[in-house]
């Protein structure tokens, strides 16, 4: 656990910080803080063997952060905004910058973290049980002289320099961050992304690293942009009503959504009036005009070319028979 050096006894651990909000991830497992020297937010999520704890620290005033932990284990440390730096007990320094990660065993229970006045501070870290490291071991040979040093009880880091976090890894840390899961496979959920991070992580000395054009917090807003698409299809939010509302600018909005979807904004719209479209004709008695208008088409008439155009088929003739193939194999 994180806590402000000194201050333990005026922490107060039921409300979200309003610097935090807008980092505010389910309910479960997350601790809050405010104190006169900035704002703390603390969510912890466990996998089937994985532990993952995701900070948000919004400081006021410079002070020194403690952390101490019960079980040392080998850590992943992803710093998604602002350069850390890390004092464990009798080892040396370790520094990690914005969109840098690197994986640490740290054996002293107790470390120190420097954080400056008027920044904002944002890290996940995930620890990694040992059996699940020996077995990355038989294909990842740069492990070997790591986990040796982790078994003599050593301070080790296993890149000599940071490595970088891609656009790859940044994907797989918002999977972790914006799970929707049910509590029921919500561990299993976590444990298979905390285990797809640790391949990239430790496949990236091998290969050579492409750092993504876009930091954390304009990927965070370029997902809001694309959310508030999903959540009312029926509009047609233009790209500057979406980058007004997202906290993002056009081209960095335009861009990134390439970047992260793969298609541009127009694309994914239709993509997702398309798939309701579909959805409504397959599961609801509702009128064609009807459909048209909840996917955002006015005419009707417009609504069915879209439609034919993208399935091959007019809405009304779907709706007959969705299962049947649009072009389907004939024999002579």
């Amino acid at each position: 656990m994180i806590t402000p050096t000194g201050i333990m006894d005026h922490l107060l651990w039921y409300a979200i910080p309003k610097k935090a909000v807008d980092y505010r991830l389910s309910p479960d497992s997350i601790l809050s803080a405010w104190t006169d020297q900035g704002s703390f937010l603390f969510h912890r999520m466990t996998g089937l063997t994985c532990q993952i704890e995701y900070s948000v620290c919004s400081i006021r005033k410079n002070l020194t952060v403690e952390r101490s932990k019960k079980n040392p284990l080998p850590e992943a440390i992803l710093v998604l905004q602002r350069d850390i730096l890390l004092l464990p007990e009798g080892s040396s320094p370790l520094r990690v910058q914005e969109s840098q990660f690197n994986i640490n065993y740290m054996p002293a229970r107790n470390h120190r973290q420097y954080a400056a006045s008027d920044k904002d501070y944002i890290h996940l870290t995930i620890q990694y049980p040992l059996p699940l490291l020996e077995e990355f071991r038989i294909y990842f040979p740069a492990l070997s002289p790591f986990l040796e040093k982790v078994h003599a009880d050593q301070p080790v880091s296993l890149l000599a320099e940071n490595g970088t976090i891609t656009k790859e890894i940044m994907n797989t840390i918002t999977n972790i961050l914006l799970t929707r899961k049910s509590p029921a496979i919500h561990p299993i959920y976590l444990e298979y992304f905390s285990r797809l991070l640790l391949f990239l992580l430790l496949l990236q000395p091998a290969d050579k690293a492409i750092r993504s054009k876009f930091c954390y917090r304009e990927i965070m807003k370029i997902r809001l942009a694309r959310n508030l698409i999903k959540e009312d299809l029926s509009r047609h939010q233009t790209i500057p009503q979406l980058s007004l509302q997202a906290g993002i600018g056009e081209r960095q909005l335009k861009k990134g959504f390439k970047e992260l979807f793969g298609m541009s904004i127009h694309e994914f719209r239709l993509s997702e009036r398309m798939k309701k479209a579909r959805s409504l004709l397959q599961r609801s008695d509702r009128s064609l005009s009807e459909i048209a208008r909840l996917t955002g088409y006015r005419n009707l008439h417009r609504f069915s070319k879209v439609f034919t155009q993208k399935f091959h088929r007019a809405p009304s003739e779907y709706r007959k028979n969705p299962n049947r193939s649009a072009n389907p194999i004939t024999t002579k």
